[in-house]
């Protein structure tokens, strides 16, 4: 609105633009609830292989696929009862960021993106700032994925480590440049998208 107003209060004519939506404002089912009981047979499954595992005399256990010999010194050992317990306790503190994460997932594989397309008429805006907010709307990243990574909807209690993988360092899936002319965020009024092309040309 303030910008519309200052363009009136000069000689340039106001400011005419169309907004419009490429794609679809998806309605979705809560996963929260389906996504729960994943996590539930996550945790059971573990607690069977758990007692399993800790009774057996064997050398070579389920465990032993997940940490491999490069890091156990050339010796192939199963996680201890006391590792296994760590692992379980930060599992279960970070499930309710997790599930979200899975949930968010499952919707940026299985759901088409949405585009915008704006166009000014009869004026060039330079270096315009448009806010759009779409109430009762949130945003996730459009993930373009064949299928979905079942780990990556349900965080595994112990995940396989790799020689090269960061601990505690992960890629975005969507990587944006900066300098990129679009962002959004999820805030309590909505999704809000904000526009920072170099102009918005006349049609």
């Amino acid at each position: 609105m303030a910008l519309v107003e200052r363009a009136r209060s000069g000689s340039k004519p106001p400011i005419d633009l169309d907004i419009e939506i490429i794609g679809l404002v998806h309605k979705v089912q809560p996963l929260e609830d389906l996504l729960e009981k994943l996590y539930e047979a996550e945790e059971k499954n573990f607690s069977i292989l758990q007692e399993s595992n800790n009774t057996k005399n064997s050398s070579l256990t389920h465990f032993d696929s997940i940490l491999p010999s490069w890091q156990l010194g050339g010796h192939s050992k199963k996680p201890s009862p006391e590792a296994q317990e760590s692992a379980l306790k930060e599992w279960l503190k970070n499930k309710p960021e997790n599930i979200k994460k899975g949930r968010d997932y499952i919707l940026g594989v299985r759901l088409p993106g949405t585009g915008l397309r704006i166009i000014s008429h009869n004026r060039s805006i330079t270096k315009p700032h448009l806010s759009l907010i779409f109430h009762d709307c949130e945003v996730v990243d459009y993930l373009k994925e064949d299928d979905l990574d079942y780990s990556k909807i349900v965080e595994p209690i112990i995940r396989k480590q790799y020689p090269y993988e960061l601990n505690g360092f992960s890629f975005s899936p969507n990587f944006i440049p900066a300098g990129y002319p679009v962002r959004w965020q999820n805030e309590e009024r909505g999704a809000k998208i904000l526009l920072t092309p170099d102009s918005f040309s006349p049609q």
